[in-house]
């Protein structure tokens, strides 16, 4: 179990150096603001 840990640390510390992690986030976050904003089967 600790070798499981140790890798998923490498990986968490490997995405915060990256920038694609941000740009991932940054994109996620408007496509929900953006869908969420749409009004769907509206009447009128």
């Amino acid at each position: 179990m600790s070798n499981a840990l140790a890798v998923a640390s490498v990986v968490v510390k490997e995405l915060y150096r990256r920038k694609d992690f941000y740009v991932l986030f940054v994109l996620t976050a408007v496509i929900t603001l953006l869908m969420g904003s749409l009004t769907f089967f509206a009447c009128c």
